[in-house]
């Protein structure tokens, strides 16, 4: 006699989901930013930018969050290190000094992070 054999078989359907690896780093739509603001403004004066709308990354998630700052400490400007917004610190005086140059580093929070740098 001869055995018999009996196969089972079954189906399962498999879902593979592709992360994202951090690929991208952050950029400015500019290289350079020019800013004008008025002297004799009190400190915390806003000078008008919010660098976070002027980023993009091709990642998502965590690797496309950003943070800003300034490559070299300022006295007289502080940076938001979550929106990139600028204000001042002190009251600019035209006078005394009628320019700035401040170099803004933006780095997302992937891994490894990735960085782009912009003057203002």
């Amino acid at each position: 006699a001869e055995d018999a054999v009996i196969g089972w078989t079954g189906t399962v359907t498999a879902v593979v989901i592709v992360l994202d690896s951090n690929d991208h780093p952050p950029i400015f739509d500019l290289d350079k930013f020019t800013l004008l603001v008025d002297e004799n403004n009190p400190p915390g004066t806003d000078i008008g930018v919010r660098f976070a709308d002027n980023v993009t990354d091709g990642d998502t998630g965590v690797n496309a969050a950003v943070s800003f700052a300034f490559v070299d400490p300022s006295d007289e400007f502080e940076l938001d290190n979550a929106t990139g917004r600028i204000t001042t610190k002190v009251t600019l005086n035209f006078e005394n000094r009628s320019t700035y140059d401040l170099r803004i580093n933006v780095t997302d929070h992937g891994s490894p992070p990735l960085w782009s740098v912009a003057d203002v």
